[in-house]
């Protein structure tokens, strides 16, 4: 978990560089500073939140880069900013992961609120069964760090838990 900080600072200086995001950033008159400081705050709360889960194999970096970009869709609207969220980590040009981690970290973020995973979705439906596993555990404990930062203030900076097979 050394290198989640550093992957962290790197998704948020990705998020500086799209002049889409400079839109996102400045939604509702609120300061680029709150909604950065959120995702990566997000980010930070699901990482610790995966430290404890062990039935699924992924990486720092999807959980990370997922919440970082989980309200990027914010560009569009609330009503469906996870939707606009999924199709922008699958189109970004300036996101350099490969199509398998784009699906991955798009349908995690994808999955951040509303509903949950369905292989009626066709980019779930395009994941192997370990990636959707992983996906709709990794959206729901991005749904949970969300959540434990719903105020955009950042209150919480680190937590642990206790990950048993029915409640965290």
């Amino acid at each position: 978990w050394e290198n989640v900080r550093k992957i962290v600072a790197d998704l948020s200086m990705l998020l500086a560089l799209d002049s889409n995001l400079a839109k996102l950033l400045e939604r509702d008159n609120s300061p680029a500073e709150k909604l950065s400081s959120h995702c990566i705050n997000t980010a930070l709360i699901a990482m610790d939140l995966t430290k404890e889960v062990k039935k699924i194999e992924f990486t720092a970096q999807e959980i990370g880069a997922a919440a970082i970009l989980h309200d990027i869709g914010f560009i569009h609207g609330l009503a469906k900013h996870h939707k606009t969220a999924l199709e922008l980590i699958l189109t970004s040009p300036l996101l350099t992961f490969d199509k398998q981690e784009r699906l991955i970290i798009g349908s995690i973020a994808r999955y951040h609120r509303k509903a949950l995973p369905s292989v009626e979705h066709d980019h779930y439906a395009a994941l192997k069964p370990a990636s959707r596993k992983t996906v709709s555990i990794l959206a729901g404990l991005l749904r949970l760090a969300d959540a434990l930062d719903t105020s955009h203030d950042s209150i919480i900076d680190s937590l642990s838990c206790t990950v048993t097979r029915k409640t965290i």
